[in-house]
């Protein structure tokens, strides 16, 4: 028996395993929550890659709770903080 192997290409334009790992642990913020100096509870961090129905999402821990997203909904709702 053969184990999977994850896809390193995405037919439907998300994340590859390539394009999430990187992302692990990284900051981020709601760009709704974007503002000079942003409250700490507004900040989260990338703690997971997953996937879902052959699609890869990462999970992203706030202070509110766990939430999971799609590359396009990534790239839509949070925005990176530089260290």
């Amino acid at each position: 028996m053969t184990t999977p192997k994850p896809s390193t290409e995405n037919r439907w334009g998300g994340f590859t395993i390539a394009d999430a790992t990187p992302l692990l642990n990284a900051h981020v913020i709601r760009k709704e929550d974007l503002s000079e100096k942003p409250a700490l509870d507004k900040i989260g961090f990338v703690a997971g890659v997953l996937t879902l129905n052959e699609e890869i999402e990462l999970v992203v821990k706030f202070f509110d709770g766990v939430h999971q997203y799609t590359k396009h909904e990534f790239y839509i709702q949070l925005a990176l903080i530089n260290e």
